[in-house]
């Protein structure tokens, strides 16, 4: 090897070690930047817009970001009542993992979405309003968007641990839904997903009584074929009886219900601009797919009960 060749293997090893520490040293800024310096912007940030957009005070425990997995975590978000108070929103862990391939794919594709401990509590004021109605007002003010579907894509969802509190003023009663927990595939707008079937699954206990909820569809689709299968076992109708539109000819004094149900939604053949407006919807069900027991303060009707077949809901007996 001359001496030409050797001074210019050196210099090509000198710059490839140069390009290798500029990597280094860029990988290690990165990390610095996603580990140290962004979690206290996000959250600032995060807490202020929400903030200014809920009229509430908010408050975030913490948020840590991995640059290397592009991932996402926030720790104990809270939202309070209008001017301060109790907590009315809120939860206890949301993580998010983010692919590379949302840089090409057109819109946003998160790999996995963990939300634990959701937590919400709805008040209804004695005057009819609840404790969020200022929002409502102010979202149904806003002009219509007429905007296309944005693409995304959001896979492994996974919500655990959720609570729903109401506290009805106006009735005088409370009512709970704790222990909701959540599972879902895959949620996409994506063109290549569109045509394939979600199948989610939902269970919670309603004032102490199990709810299990599990379907399958196509949201995006065009045809939006849909399937529902309700499992619910002695729910309470009497602590619901005040919340009917109408006046009952009876007074129901108690009232349990268990159904196993199962509906299907799918087109009629109509275009699909006009899909909404022609639809049909089949049911299905066990033997006894609705059972309601029910006693009224009316002597001749005390202690009477009766069931609906789902495959024949004409059908009514007293017992």
């Amino acid at each position: 090897m001359t001496e030409k060749n050797r001074t210019a293997t050196a210099t090509a090893s000198m710059s490839l070690r140069k390009y290798g520490l500029r990597v280094i040293l860029c990988v290690l800024v990165i990390g610095a930047l996603g580990y140290f310096a962004l979690p206290p912007l996000v959250q600032s940030t995060l807490v202020e817009k929400l903030s200014e957009a809920l009229h509430r005070p908010v408050t975030v425990d913490s948020i840590s970001i991995n640059p290397y997995a592009l991932s996402l975590q926030v720790v104990g978000l809270a939202i309070q009542e209008k001017g301060g108070g109790e907590k009315v929103l809120g939860f206890d862990r949301l993580y998010v993992n983010v692919e590379s391939t949302s840089l090409w794919r057109g819109g946003p594709v998160i790999s996995e979405l963990k939300l634990e401990g959701p937590a919400l509590k709805v008040v209804r004021l004695p005057d009819g309003r609840f404790n969020f109605s200022d929002l409502i007002d102010e979202w149904m003010g806003k002009p219509e968007s007429n905007d296309p579907v944005s693409l995304f894509s959001l896979n492994n969802i996974q919500i655990t641990g959720g609570r729903l509190e109401f506290d009805d003023q106006a009735n005088g009663g409370k009512h709970l839904i704790d222990e909701i927990n959540i599972a879902l595939p895959f949620i996409s707008s994506l063109p290549q997903a569109t045509e394939i079937y979600v199948e989610p699954a939902f269970s919670a206990s309603i004032d102490g009584s199990p709810l299990l909820v599990q379907g399958r569809s196509k949201p995006f689709a065009k045809s939006i074929d849909s399937e529902l299968a309700f499992d619910f076992r002695d729910v309470q109708l009497g602590r619901y009886i005040a919340y009917v539109p109408i006046r009952l000819p009876i007074q129901v004094v108690s009232g349990a219900l268990d159904s196993d149900l199962k509906l299907v939604f799918s087109p009629t053949g109509r275009p699909a601009f006009d899909r909404w407006s022609r639809r049909q919807c089949r049911h299905s069900g066990s033997e006894r797919p609705g059972f309601f027991r029910f006693t009224t303060a009316v002597p001749e009707a005390h202690r009477r009960s009766a069931w609906v077949s789902g495959s024949d809901q004409s059908k009514l007996r007293d017992r």
